[in-house]
C-alpha cells in the first residue's frame, strides 16, 4: 500500500511532474503529488505500460484537479446511451468522446492502447486535431459509463455532448484568453499615451509604469500560459519547439521593462509585449477556426452521395439515404453496405461487418434480427424495415476508419524534425544578435533578442499540408470526387500504373446494347429472369432487370450470388442460374461476345448478348494519362471479343488481360507493385480485393450505390473525364507545399535580416507572425482553388448535382419483389 512519507524530501511527481510538497506519498520507491497519480502509475506498470512516460515530455496528466467520478448515472440511461453509442452489431458499439486534456504523443500512445486496461475495448484511436478519441467496444461487456469512468481515471475527462452539439470547450478557452490579452493590451495602451505624447512628468510615468506592471499579469499568466507550460516541459525533456524562443522573448521584454519602470529608467514595453500576446492568439485562433471549417465542410457537407431502393406498394424507387426515414421498407441488394440501423424481414442473412470491426467473418442474422449501419450484404438480397434515420457522418468515419489505411505519412515527424532544428537556429541567432548589441545598449540588445525570437515561425511547416489538402479534398468532393483523406492525395502524385477494369468502369451501365438469342421465353420465365436480376448491383443484371422492367416481380428464395461467375435462386419451385458460359455450361465462351446465358430447371434457353458503350471520354483520359508517362493495364473478368477496340483506344504499350478471376486481378497487382506505385479503377464489385492491394483504389459509381469502404477514391460516373486531372492535380499540390516552403523561408530571411539589425520592434513582430500564417493560408487556399478551376473548368457543379439526382430518378418506378424464403 502506498505512504505518506514526512521525511521525504520535496521532488517531482512520477506522473505528471508536479510538485509533490512536504508529504508525497510513496510507491515503489516514486513519490506522487496524489492518491490519483500513484493509482494511474500503478495501472500502467501492472499492464506493462509504463513506456507511456518515455514517449513524450512531461506526458502525465495531474488528477488533483480534474474532480470526483459522481454524476455519471445519467450514462446508464437507454436514451443517452442510443444518442451517443453506434451499434455496428449486437455486441460491438462505437463512441467518439472530446477528450480536451490531449497534448502530446503520449496521451495518443496510452489511449491507442486502452485494450490492454479493460476487456471488451476492440481498439481506440485519437483524432488528435480534434481532440476526440473513437472507442469501438463489446456492449455486452461494458458500459457506456465504465468507459467513461475509465478515461476519468486516467486524467482525461471527457466532455460529454447528448444533443449532438461540437465540443466548444477549446474555442471558450481560447476566447477568454484573447478577451484577457486583450483587456490588458488595451488599457496598458492608454496608460502610455503620456510617452506617446511626449510628456515628461516623471510623477505620472512611474504611478502609469505600475498599473501596467499590475495589468500585464493576467495576459501573462492567462493568456501566455501555455507558451511558458509548453516552453518549460521542452526544456526540462530537452525537446525544443517554437513555444521555447517565444516564451524566452515574453520574459526578456517583462524582465527588461520591470528594470525600466522599478529603477525610473522609461516605461518599458509592457504595451509591446501584452500586444504580442494578443496578436500571437489571434493567429492561434484563427488557424484553429480556418482547419475547422475546412474539416467541416469536408465531413458534414460534401459527404458522397450513397443511394438505395424504398419499396411502397411492390414497387421500388431509388432515393438518396438522407431521405430515408423510421419505418422505411427499403431494398438491399448483394454487396450493397446496410445504410441504416434496421430489422431484418427476411428469413435469414449473412452480413460482413469487417468494413466496421476488421472481422471477417460473417454474421448469420435470422428473421426479425436488428442489421447495423455499415455491414455488406452477401449472396443475396433482402428486405429491411428502417429503425432510425441515416447517419451521413458515421459513413464517413467509416470510410476513415483506420482498418483500411493504407497510406501511412511521415509528414507529421518529418515537420516535428525540422521545428526542432528550426528552433535550435532562432535561439543561436537571438544570442547572436543580443551579443551584437550588448556594448551599444542593453535596451537594444534584449529588444533585437526578443524580436529574433518572436519574428521566426515555423507555422508554415505545421499548417501548409493540412489547410491545402483540406481545401483539395473540399473542392474535389464538390466535382463529384470524393477522397478518403489528404496522405491519398500524396500517393496519388506518385503513383506510376493505372489498372482499370473494364464492365461498369470503363462501360456505361445503362446504354448496352441488349438482345436476346435462342429460344423464345415464357411470360414465367421473363418474370423469374427479371426478379433474379433485380436483386444484384451488377452492371449486367441491372441491365437485363431494365430491359425486362415492365414484367412483374415474383418471389426469389435461396438467392446468391457468386462473386465473377453468376446468379442463382429458386422460384415458384424451378431452379434459375444466370451467368457466365463457364458457370452454366462448364467452359469459356468462344463466342467473341459479351453474354449472360440463362439455365432454367436443367434448360438452356439462351443467352443475352451485351454490345458495350464505352464512356465518350475514355480515349481522352488514356490520352492525358500517357502524357503523364503512366503505365496502363486493363484487367477484365470479360472475355476478349473486345480486345481489337481496346487495344485501339490505350494503343500499344499498354496491357490487357480477359477473362480474369478476382484473384487472377489481386495477382497481377501484386505483380505490377514489385516495380511502381498502382492506383486501381473499378466499380467495386468483383474487384474489391485489387483495389483494396493497390496503392490507390478508385471506385467509379454510377447511380450512387456503390460504396466501398476498403476503396480510397470513389468518383461519379459524370466525373469519369476528370481521372487524368485527378492525378496531375495530386501532382501539383506537392508543388504548391515547396512554394508555401519557399515563402516562409523568403519571410524569415527578411524578417530575421531586419530583427538583427535592431530596426524591429517586438511587437511589429508579433503582429507579422500572425500575418505570415494567413499569408501561407491564403496561398494555399488560393492556388489550390486556382489549380482545381484551370483543370475541371468544364464542370458544373450544378450540373454535377442534377446529373445525381437523375440518375436517381431518371426511370419510372420498376417493379420489385421482396425475397422470402
Amino acid at each position: 500500500m502506498p505512504d505518506s512519507n514526512p521525511h521525504a524530501t520535496s521532488s517531482r511527481c512520477a506522473h505528471c511532474n508536479d510538485d509533490v510538497g512536504r508529504r508525497p506519498i510513496m510507491f515503489a520507491e516514486k513519490a506522487f503529488c496524489c492518491q490519483g497519480c500513484q493509482l494511474v502509475y500503478q495501472i500502467l506498470e501492472q499492464n506493462d505500460l509504463s513506456a507511456y512516460y518515455t514517449i513524450e515530455d512531461n506526458a502525465g496528466i495531474s488528477l488533483k484537479t480534474i474532480g470526483g467520478m459522481e454524476g455519471y448515472d445519467y450514462l446508464d440511461e437507454s436514451s443517452v446511451i442510443d444518442k451517443l453509442v453506434t451499434r455496428t452489431n449486437e455486441s460491438h458499439g462505437l463512441v467518439t468522446l472530446h477528450l480536451p486534456q490531449i497534448h502530446c504523443s503520449s496521451c495518443i500512445w496510452l489511449l491507442e492502447r486502452l485494450y490492454k486496461l479493460k476487456p471488451g475495448i476492440f481498439s481506440s484511436r485519437v483524432d488528435f486535431m480534434r481532440k476526440e478519441l473513437e472507442i469501438r467496444f463489446d456492449t455486452q461487456l461494458l458500459s457506456l459509463r465504465s468507459l467513461v469512468e475509465l478515461l476519468h481515471s486516467l486524467g482525461y475527462k471527457p466532455t460529454i455532448d447528448i444533443h449532438g452539439t461540437k465540443a466548444i470547450s477549446y474555442d471558450r478557452d481560447m476566447i477568454i484568453k484573447i478577451g484577457v490579452a486583450g483587456f490588458s493590451f488595451g488599457n496598458i495602451m492608454l496608460f502610455s499615451f503620456p510617452e506617446y505624447l511626449g510628456l515628461e512628468d516623471i510623477q505620472f510615468r512611474l504611478w502609469f509604469g505600475y498599473i501596467s506592471i499590475l495589468l500585464i499579469l493576467p495576459s501573462l499568466f492567462i493568456g501566455a500560459k501555455d507558451y511558458f507550460t509548453q516552453a518549460f516541459q521542452s526544456i526540462y525533456y530537452k525537446n525544443f519547439n517554437i513555444s521555447i524562443p517565444l516564451a524566452l522573448g515574453m520574459l526578456a521584454m517583462f524582465g527588461i521593462s520591470i528594470f525600466d519602470i522599478l529603477y525610473n529608467q522609461g516605461s518599458g514595453y509592457l504595451d509591446s509585449l501584452a500586444g504580442l500576446i494578443f496578436f500571437l492568439l489571434l493567429g492561434k485562433w484563427y488557424q484553429h477556426k480556418s482547419y475547422n471549417f475546412l474539416s467541416f465542410d469536408r465531413n458534414y457537407k460534401s459527404y458522397f452521395p450513397i443511394s438505395v431502393t424504398r419499396m411502397e406498394d411492390g414497387l421500388g424507387n431509388n432515393i438518396s439515404i438522407d431521405k430515408i426515414v423510421e419505418g422505411d421498407l427499403l431494398l438491399i441488394k448483394n454487396n450493397q453496405i446496410i445504410p441504416c440501423d434496421s430489422i431484418l424481414m427476411n428469413e435469414n442473412a449473412n452480413v460482413d461487418y469487417s468494413f466496421v470491426t476488421g472481422e471477417s467473418t460473417p454474421i448469420h442474422i435470422q428473421s426479425g434480427d436488428q442489421l447495423f449501419a455499415g455491414g455488406r450484404l452477401i449472396n443475396k438480397s433482402v428486405t429491411v424495415t428502417a429503425l432510425k434515420k441515416v447517419n451521413n457522418s458515421y459513413l464517413v468515419s467509416l470510410w476513415n476508419n483506420s482498418i483500411f489505411d493504407k497510406s501511412k505519412s511521415n509528414v507529421q515527424s518529418t515537420n516535428d524534425l525540422i521545428s526542432s532544428y528550426f528552433s535550435a537556429v532562432i535561439l543561436l541567432l537571438s544570442v547572436l544578435g543580443f551579443a551584437i548589441w550588448i556594448n551599444h545598449s542593453l535596451e537594444k540588445a534584449v529588444l533585437t533578442f526578443a524580436s529574433v525570437l518572436i519574428i521566426a515561425c515555423p507555422c508554415a511547416i505545421a499548417i501548409t499540408r493540412p489547410f491545402l489538402q483540406g481545401n483539395v479534398l473540399r473542392l474535389f468532393a464538390k466535382h463529384g470526387i470524393y477522397i478518403r483523406n489528404g496522405a491519398v492525395l500524396e500517393t496519388s502524385s506518385n503513383i506510376q500504373s493505372v489498372v482499370f477494369d473494364k464492365t461498369g468502369t470503363l462501360t456505361i451501365q445503362h446504354k448496352n446494347n441488349i438482345s436476346y438469342v435462342g429460344e423464345n421465353l415464357t411470360e414465367e420465365e421473363k418474370e423469374i429472369i427479371f426478379s433474379i436480376t433485380s436483386q444484384s448491383v451488377h452492371p449486367l443484371s441491372i441491365g437485363i432487370s431494365k430491359e425486362l422492367v415492365d414484367q412483374r416481380a415474383v418471389v426469389i428464395s435461396d438467392f446468391e450470388e457468386i462473386s465473377g461467375a453468376g446468379l442463382q435462386g429458386v422460384c415458384n419451385g424451378k431452379h434459375i442460374r444466370i451467368g457466365s458460359s463457364k458457370f452454366i455450361h462448364g467452359m469459356k465462351d468462344e463466342g467473341g461476345q459479351t453474354r449472360v446465358y440463362i439455365q432454367i430447371e436443367g434448360r438452356k434457353p439462351g443467352y443475352y448478348v451485351f454490345k458495350n458503350s464505352y464512356r465518350p471520354e475514355l480515349e481522352t483520359v488514356v490520352h492525358e494519362l500517357k502524357k503523364q508517362s503512366k503505365t496502363l493495364v486493363v484487367i477484365s473478368g470479360d472475355n476478349d471479343w473486345e480486345y481489337s477496340e481496346l487495344q485501339r483506344v490505350f494503343g500499344n504499350g499498354s496491357s490487357l488481360y480477359f477473362n480474369q478471376s478476382p484473384d487472377d486481378k489481386h495477382r497481377r497487382i501484386l505483380s505490377l507493385q514489385s516495380n511502381s506505385k498502382v492506383a486501381m479503377i473499378g466499380d467495386g464489385l468483383n474487384d474489391a480485393v485489387a483495389l483494396k492491394q493497390s496503392d490507390v483504389g478508385i471506385v467509379i459509381t454510377e447511380e450512387g450505390n456503390h460504396f466501398t469502404p476498403s476503396c480510397d477514391v470513389i468518383i461519379d460516373a459524370k466525373s469519369f473525364g476528370h481521372i487524368s486531372s485527378f492525378f496531375k492535380i495530386c501532382k501539383h499540390t506537392q508543388y504548391i507545399v515547396y512554394g508555401a516552403y519557399t515563402l516562409a523561408a523568403m519571410y524569415n530571411i527578411i524578417g530575421l535580416s531586419f530583427a538583427l539589425q535592431g530596426k524591429l520592434s517586438p511587437i511589429v513582430a508579433a503582429i507579422l507572425m500572425p500575418a505570415s500564417s494567413l499569408t501561407i493560408v491564403l496561398y494555399t487556399v488560393l492556388t489550390s482553388s486556382y489549380l482545381l478551376r484551370k483543370n475541371l473548368k468544364e464542370v458544373n457543379q450544378e450540373g454535377v448535382k442534377k446529373a445525381i439526382r437523375q440518375a436517381l430518378h431518371e426511370n419510372a418506378p420498376y417493379k420489385m419483389a421482396q425475397t422470402s424464403i
